[in-house]
């Protein structure tokens, strides 16, 4: 186990606070019935989510190479934050889709 450094102790704070307010903001969407605060509640859980797969992704890249892995651990950042990013981007592309096909009475098929 290597030492705790000052950066890795932040994030660790960082992720406790994100998670309080995610779970916060989900309390009073749901108290209030208020879909923007639910809204914004999902996005904080999955900023929790990233935030602690991307602190994981961290520590591991610094594990010492084993025999399956004699080069280190070092590429798996990298991949875990391309992988976030297609999560967000796939995400985002619901969201699009959604607002597209919708009906409402703002929307142009309905008028």
């Amino acid at each position: 186990m290597t030492k705790k450094t000052v950066p890795e102790s932040a994030i660790r704070v960082l992720l406790v606070v994100a998670g309080i307010l995610g779970m916060a903001k989900l309390f009073v969407g749901f108290w209030t019935g208020s879909l923007a605060v639910l809204a914004s509640a999902v996005d904080s859980v999955f900023d929790f989510f990233s935030s602690a797969g991307n602190f994981w992704a961290a520590r591991k890249s610094r594990a010492a190479p084993t025999r399956f892995f004699p080069y280190g651990f070092g590429k798996i950042e990298g991949i875990f934050s391309l992988s976030t990013e297609k999560i967000i981007t796939t995400q985002k592309n619901v969201e699009i889709f959604v607002l597209i096909f919708q009906k409402s009475p703002t929307h142009p098929s309905v008028l």
